[in-house]
């Protein structure tokens, strides 16, 4: 088959097929809408999670000095 035969019959098949995606370009939309959701509730659920673990710390630390002295030496050393 020619160059020129292959042309003729691409061209018209790529006229048809782009419209045709178009169609699915709401759902492609629709898609990426929702990932994005899903990253924002992951980060949630991470920050969740992590308030949730440093109260239990902080509940543990009342109770043990070695504990407490510790949080306290690692506060003192972020704040610096």
């Amino acid at each position: 088959m020619s160059t020129t035969a292959s042309a003729t019959l691409i061209v018209p098949a790529l006229g048809l097929m782009v419209p045709a995606l178009g169609l699915f370009i709401p759902k492609i939309r629709a898609l990426l809408k929702q990932m994005a959701l899903g990253k924002r509730l992951e980060r949630w659920a991470t920050s969740l999670a992590r308030a949730r673990s440093d109260a239990q710390m902080w509940r543990l630390a009342q109770n043990d000095a070695r504990l407490m002295a510790d949080l306290k030496a690692a506060i003192s050393r972020g704040a610096k």
